[in-house]
């Protein structure tokens, strides 16, 4: 019996070009909501990046070549030390995106420490503040700063009907990413009494001419909530979103779980090197059993 010799051509895999995981980058960030700002600068480093290591294929973005190139940034065109972190989370966005191993990219992360780091505030002095402020709006204020963790451009511009009193959720329109929040009971109950006394129009927090607070009665509000209860520092809205991301890795929470709450990477925040180390690997616990403790 004979048996014929039967062919099987075997196709090479595709190897995606670097315009085509570039593209694919793109449509990635854009699916996370990432803002066009952030989408415009992350694409800018990127493209800076291949072009001057001369990369044309994805085996070639390496650990080394993100170091080097780097190295040459800094020293030719003397960016400034924020830039060089955006450059490092848009390369780690990528890595992720296009299943990518660079190794440790935190290793990369300038270590300067900012003189103007925000002060940092005890679990308990932030309840005294929130417990000694006796206006509704300011109560609610100092609330969402710390509960929900937003930054300053967001709690000015977050609007009434951003509160779903059903779902128990806060939508936060960001320039970086959308995102929603999860609120504590004793958090809602008390912006459900101030919408009802106050009744905002535009704004969840606004003046008596319907624009929103600025950014001065904002820090002021804040300067002197900690100033009734003995704080002498000069604590800023910034202080209760950094003590806020302090205080969840120190019970147990993740890095990861962290950033997506804050909707930033914690990695950036200029807290204790320890912290960080420690809580360089997740410990398992949910962020629910933390975010509104």
């Amino acid at each position: 019996m004979i048996f014929g010799i039967i062919r099987v051509n075997f196709k090479k895999p595709t190897c995606l070009s670097m315009e085509e995981l570039l593209s694919n980058f793109l449509e990635q960030l854009k699916n996370q909501k990432y803002s066009n700002r952030t989408i415009s600068v992350y694409l800018n480093c990127m493209n800076q990046f291949l072009l001057q290591q001369n990369i044309e294929t994805k085996d070639q973005v390496t650990f080394e070549s993100v170091e080097n190139f780097l190295g040459w940034w800094i020293k030719e065109k003397n960016i400034s030390f924020s830039y060089q972190k955006q450059f490092l989370g848009a390369v780690h966005k990528f890595a992720v995106i296009n299943d990518l191993v660079l190794g440790d990219l935190k290793k990369l992360y300038p270590h300067r420490v900012e003189a103007n780091s925000p002060v940092y505030l005890s679990q308990k002095q932030m309840m005294y503040m929130t417990k000694s402020t006796l206006d509704l709006k300011h109560k609610s204020v100092l609330h969402l700063l710390y509960f929900a963790g937003l930054r300053v451009s967001e709690i000015l511009n977050t609007k009434p009907e951003d509160v779903d009193f059903n779902s128990k959720l806060l939508r936060i329109h960001s320039q970086y990413k959308y995102r929603e929040m999860k609120l504590s009971d004793e958090v809602l109950g008390g912006l459900k009494t101030y919408l009802r006394e106050e009744n905002p129009q535009t704004f969840l927090f606004e003046e008596s001419n319907g624009e929103p607070l600025t950014v001065n009665l904002l820090s002021e509000i804040v300067l002197k909530a900690a100033q009734r209860v003995g704080i002498k520092k000069k604590v800023t809205p910034q202080s209760l979103r950094y003590s806020r991301a302090t205080h969840l890795l120190e019970k147990g929470a993740s890095f990861e779980e962290v950033q997506e709450l804050l909707g930033c990477n914690v990695n950036l925040f200029p807290m204790d090197e320890d912290i960080k180390k420690n809580k360089a690997r997740s410990f398992g616990n949910s962020l629910e059993q933390w975010k509104n403790e």
